[in-house]
C-alpha cells in the first residue's frame, strides 16, 4: 500500500432534532476506489450558485471519465437532509400512529362485542329488572359499568405488560440520554 498523504482526525457529528452532542473522534483512513471495491460511489460538490445547474456538467465529467458509470439520484444537500432527517422520521411516526389507531379501533370493537354479547345473554335479567320497576338509568349504568370494568382490566394488564417489556428491553438506547 502506498501512502500519499495524511489527514487530521475525522469527527462524526450526530445531528438530530435534539442537537445531540458530537460523537467522539476516531481514526479514519481513505482507500482508493479500486482497492476498496465498493458497489457505489457518492460525489459531493459545493457551489456558490444554483446547485441544480451543476447536474449536467457533472454528468459530462463522469461520462468522460467512465462512459459505463451511471449517475443517478442527483439532488441538493438540503433535499438530502430533508429526506433523511425530516421526511423519514415523520413517515415512521405516521406509520406508528396509524398502527396505534388501528389497535385502538380493534380494542373498541372487541369491547363493544363483549358488552353486546353480555347484554344479549342478560336480556331476560334486564327485562325482569325493568318489569319490577328498575330505573332505566340504573340498567344502563349496570351495563356501562361492566364494559368499563373490562376496559380498566385491559388497560391495567396492558400497562403492566408494557412496563415489564420496557424493562426487559434495556430501556432507552438513544445516544445522549441517561
Amino acid at each position: 500500500m502506498l501512502i500519499f498523504g495524511t489527514k487530521n482526525t475525522k469527527s462524526n457529528a450526530a445531528v438530530t432534532l435534539e442537537q445531540l452532542p458530537v460523537r467522539p473522534q476516531y481514526r479514519h483512513f481513505y482507500l482508493p476506489y479500486a482497492q476498496e471495491g465498493g458497489t457505489h460511489m457518492v460525489l459531493l460538490t459545493e457551489s456558490s450558485g444554483d446547485p441544480a445547474l451543476l447536474a449536467a456538467p457533472l454528468r459530462e465529467i463522469v461520462r468522460s471519465m467512465d462512459s459505463n458509470q451511471p449517475m443517478y439520484n442527483v439532488r441538493t444537500f438540503g433535499n438530502f437532509y430533508k429526506m433523511r432527517a425530516i421526511d423519514t422520521p415523520f413517515m415512521i411516526t405516521q406509520i406508528v400512529v396509524t398502527m396505534g389507531l388501528i389497535g385502538l379501533l380493534l380494542a373498541l370493537i372487541g369491547i363493544y362485542g363483549l358488552v353486546s354479547y353480555s347484554v344479549a345473554r342478560r336480556t331476560r335479567e334486564i327485562g325482569v329488572r325493568i318489569a319490577i320497576d328498575a330505573n332505566r338509568t340504573d340498567v344502563i349504568r349496570m351495563v356501562l359499568r361492566q364494559g368499563l370494568v373490562l376496559a380498566g382490566i385491559g388497560i391495567g394488564v396492558g400497562g403492566a405488560l408494557s412496563v415489564v417489556a420496557e424493562s426487559a428491553g434495556g430501556g432507552n438506547d438513544w445516544p445522549g440520554q441517561t
